[in-house]
């Protein structure tokens, strides 16, 4: 039983919805990590191809700018989704194992520490699905927009025109029902794993985020009972060493070493998704919102641009908000075991054993994408660029 409702759940239906096994990574059972390869192949590669003939469209039609930004934004998610996936079918054992361990510490974890896992999961299960009506909304608004267009547009003006979900050089003529419901389908698989691949994968970074945050806050708790122990001092008296204490001192060292190791096998995990996502996150950004500043557009295609820059915006904020609470809490370890313990009443071999959990946490963790910082201000920087990018292409537009 999970120890919060629904918890793992949007990851366990994304990962099944694509093509792996969850559980591979949900019960931990000896099975494949890929259940369908055949089928993950082939919805990557149409994917692949699409991007490759929406490039083709960019490149035959760059003397236009405003056709180049419109397709911009979905050509950047997707070198997002593909870099994402292929990252995971590389390193799939390894993410299998870090959340292996991770669910046998929530399986063997005391009493006492349930809540504090009940807690994280909880915020958990409330972004993901926050996020995932937001991935899936899009998704759907996007291939249900075109149809709609092409009603409304047979009423109105008595007309019939195939409009296609997204803008791409397709190589076949489309103008008629069996080679538009080519295209369909086409975007149809393409938008599909775009958008369930990028949830499943994000959603899995804020899992183990919360959970492995759980562990700090936990090695916090140990320390306070550690602290607990402390025996006071008569008058005149010289501290004594306290076994017990000390044994559960050292318990919390090891706890708080095989955290860290969590982090850092959370860091080599999602660094090279992290680069590229934040790399590419501000042009793609940049692009939807000038696409939304402009006039001339119908309704549909602003609510899509609207929607698309909603999770694009909430994606960027699960990674830096959950890696700005890891920094946080890492760094936060050293100032509660110094404001725990009554280190007057200590002997010297425990305020001795004391000071390596607080040197290490002088040097926070952190989530790095390669060369920066995932955090808060990470997040500013991006929308920044962003701006930017749309000061220069609104420059471009008036001239």
């Amino acid at each position: 039983m999970p120890i919060v409702k629904r918890s793992f759940l949007v990851q366990y239906l994304s990962f099944a919805s694509v093509g792996f096994d969850p559980k591979a990574l949900y019960t931990q059972e000896n099975v494949r990590l890929v259940k369908y390869p055949w089928l993950l192949a082939f919805q990557i590669s149409l994917s692949a191809l699409l991007y490759m003939a929406i490039f083709h469209y960019v490149y035959i039609n760059s003397e236009d700018y405003t056709k180049t930004i419109n397709s911009l934004s979905l050509t950047c998610q997707g070198i997002i989704c593909l870099t994402k996936m292929g990252i995971f079918l590389c390193k799939g054992k390894e993410f299998v194992a870090l959340v292996t361990r991770l669910k046998e510490d929530i399986s063997k974890a005391k009493p006492s520490d349930l809540p504090i896992f009940r807690v994280e999961n909880e915020k958990d299960v409330l972004s993901c699905s926050i996020y995932s009506m937001a991935v899936v909304s899009t998704a759907i608004w996007v291939m249900v927009e075109p149809l709609i267009s092409m009603f409304y547009t047979h009423q109105e003006e008595g007309s019939f025109e195939y409009i296609v979900p997204h803008r791409a050089t397709y190589f076949w003529d489309y103008h008629n029902v069996q080679g538009y419901s080519l295209v369909y389908i086409w975007d149809f698989i393409t938008t599909y794993i775009l958008a369930l691949g990028s949830l499943a994968i994000d959603t899995l970074f804020s899992w183990l985020v919360c959970n492995i945050v759980a562990q700090f806050r936990i090695l916090v708790q140990q320390f306070q009972r550690a602290a607990a122990m402390t025996l006071p001092l008569a008058n005149g008296m010289v501290a004594v060493a306290n076994a017990a204490q000390e044994r559960a001192i050292v318990d919390c060292i090891k706890v708080h070493i095989r955290t860290l190791q969590l982090t850092y096998d959370l860091n080599r995990l999602y660094g090279g998704i992290i680069y590229v996502k934040f790399i590419i996150s501000g042009l793609q950004i940049g692009s939807l919102a000038f696409c939304l500043s402009r006039g001339g557009q119908s309704m549909g295609k602003v609510a899509y641009q609207f929607l698309f820059l909603t999770a694009v915006a909430i994606q960027l904020m699960m990674y830096c908000y959950n890696g700005q609470r890891i920094a946080t809490e890492s760094l936060q370890v050293a100032s509660e075991i110094y404001a725990a313990f009554e280190w007057s009443h200590l002997a010297k071999s425990t305020k001795k054993l004391l000071l390596m959990p607080m040197m290490r946490s002088q040097k926070f963790c952190e989530i790095r994408g390669v060369f920066f910082t995932v955090d808060l201000s990470l997040y500013l920087w991006v929308f920044k660029t962003a701006g930017s990018l749309i000061t220069a292409l609104k420059t471009l537009e008036d001239e």
